[in-house]
């Protein structure tokens, strides 16, 4: 295959150098350009960024790099990484044990709500790096089926959206998890859910100064078993946890404003991981205060799905994007407290989530209250 050797102006305001064949790194670019300049008749909808593109490569070669940059952006490890983010706050119902079996006279339903904020980008330097910021909210309850045996439903709503780029992203997020949490009388737990969701997407880029928008959307679908067993000593309280996790990612065909169309394509994921969690209780005039640590790791025993994004520029013209594939090595860290008195409690927590060229921040506040 022949090679290339190119100096690119990405669509995010960086440089890369990609030397290689025609599919490694960002040099389908090439491809993007050469369906662009030389593909697309002069009469069919999107000539006019035909002409754009054909006269900047004659004229302005760094705005030509630009253009090709942004008409051919890669969205794949966006949709990815944020149903992964979404999708793991999702779990967040099922990260810890009951905090106890249900006793002779307890309340039996338990609502909870979370606020979050967000911040998390991306970065391998082949034309797909992202910024987003994303705040919602959570709700969800669980009431007791007997001592030891709780069921409960949970909602996330989501808003995603990135201004520093040259890609203006804006996102909106559904999900819905169903969980079960079971505990022993010896403190081992097991903790189960399925969830599902989708992410309607909005994508806007500014080509030769006019505005090429893109709408569509991303499905999810997910299952999650967490078991350990929490184990306290006086005031310490230390839970060793293992889980895995399966995730199938798919995202709809759909065509942008350049007359684009960008085909159907999916992902598949199952993750095993553990985490441990510390924390101690301390108490004074009828409150508990709980401060606590959590690390963890996770890593993707099997991921498939689509090579690539077949792209059909309408009236002639074809070009394929790569498929991004998150690093399979993930790593989690969390600090957190909660205060609790009587039947209501609250807390805050800050959490981290890392791969290799990938870093979410998240921020929460709960609040429980025990009917």
């Amino acid at each position: 295959m022949k090679k290339y050797c190119k100096c690119l102006f990405c669509c995010c305001g960086g440089i890369f150098i990609f030397c290689g064949d025609l599919f490694a790194d960002g040099a389908y670019l090439v491809n993007a350009q050469n369906a662009w300049v030389n593909s697309v008749p002069k009469s069919v909808v999107g000539a006019s960024v035909a002409t754009d593109v054909d006269q900047a490569y004659n004229e302005n070669i760094a705005e030509f790099y630009n253009m090709v940059s942004l008409l051919a952006y890669n969205d794949t490890g966006l949709n990815i990484l944020e149903s992964f983010n979404i999708i793991s706050g999702s779990y967040g119902v099922i990260d810890m044990p009951l905090a106890g079996r249900r006793r002779a006279g307890q309340n039996i339903l338990n609502l909870d709500a979370d606020v979050f904020a967000v911040y998390d980008k991306y970065d391998s330097n082949d034309n797909d790096y992202f910024k987003v910021r994303r705040q919602g909210a959570s709700m969800y309850g669980y009431g007791f089926v007997n001592n030891g045996l709780a069921i409960g439903l949970s909602y996330t709503y989501s808003d995603l959206n990135s201004r520093d780029t040259s890609v203006d992203i804006d996102g909106t997020g559904n999900s819905l998890t169903l969980f079960s949490k079971y505990l022993g009388k010896s403190g081992a737990f097991i903790n189960m859910g399925v969830n599902g969701g989708r992410i309607n997407w909005e994508l806007d880029k500014v080509i030769a100064g006019v505005e090429n928008s893109a709408a569509y959307d991303t499905d999810f679908v997910s299952g999650q078993v967490n078991t350990g067993v929490q184990m306290q000593r006086n005031r310490f309280i230390i839970t060793p946890q293992m889980f895995m996790r399966y995730v199938r990612i798919m995202s709809e065909k759909h065509t942008d404003d350049a007359a684009q169309e960008f085909g159907r394509w999916w992902y598949n994921t199952l993750t095993a991981g553990v985490r441990v969690d510390l924390a101690a209780d301390f108490s004074s005039l009828g409150f508990l205060l709980r401060p606590s640590i959590s690390l963890g790791a996770g890593y993707d025993l099997i991921k498939n799905g689509t090579d690539s994004v077949n792209v059909n520029i309408i009236g002639g013209g074809q070009y394929l994007i790569p498929i991004v594939t998150p690093n399979e090595l993930a790593l989690m860290g969390a600090v957190g407290i909660d205060v609790f008195y009587g039947f209501l409690g609250m807390g805050l927590q800050y959490k981290m989530d890392m791969r290799s060229n990938y870093l979410a921040q998240t921020a929460a506040f709960n609040l429980k209250v025990i009917f």
